[in-house]
């Protein structure tokens, strides 16, 4: 190809890059990574691996939904370049927020509430048993079969 259709061709990419509207592709959620990515399979059998789930790809504060694997997720190329992004998803696994030391999450096994290294269900817990050691000699005794439903319910809703 001659260098003044090389050139041709670059700036109609640049021009179709600025001014065409935003594409967003289907895709299938392959495997979700440790890292704020998935990987995702596109109908015609090709994939793109680490399609963010937040605007940078960094430690620190966040709030995504990670979607299920096997679900359906809308993908965007970011800055018609290689790298994409997760918009809109069919079915997510779980919530995560994390600002500062305090994390907030949600799965199908429960939510954790967290500062620092302290959580919520570690801070009832430590209530409901130490009230459970409880022995009145004149009066009402703690009711022991409620504290237990208690703890159950709280390990249930609690991860």
């Amino acid at each position: 190809m001659s260098l003044q259709n090389e050139q041709i061709k670059n700036e109609l990419a640049v021009f179709a890059g600025k001014y065409a509207p935003a594409i967003l592709i289907t895709a299938t959620v392959k495997e979700i990574h440790d890292d704020d990515t998935v990987t995702v399979v596109f109908a015609d059998d090709t994939q793109a691996e680490d399609v963010r789930l937040k605007a940078v790809v960094i430690d620190g504060n966040k709030c995504i939904c990670v979607p299920a694997v096997n679900s359906k997720v809308l993908v965007g190329k970011i800055n018609n370049g290689d790298d994409y992004a997760v918009v809109s998803f069919s079915a997510i696994s779980e919530i995560k927020t994390v600002i500062g030391t305090v994390e907030y999450g949600a799965d199908a096994t429960g939510f954790v509430f967290k500062k620092g290294n302290d959580t919520l269900k570690q801070i009832l817990q430590l209530i409901i048993e130490s009230v459970q050691q409880v022995m009145v000699l004149y009066g009402n005794n703690p009711d022991y079969a409620k504290l237990a439903t208690a703890l159950t319910k709280l390990n249930n809703l609690l991860k």
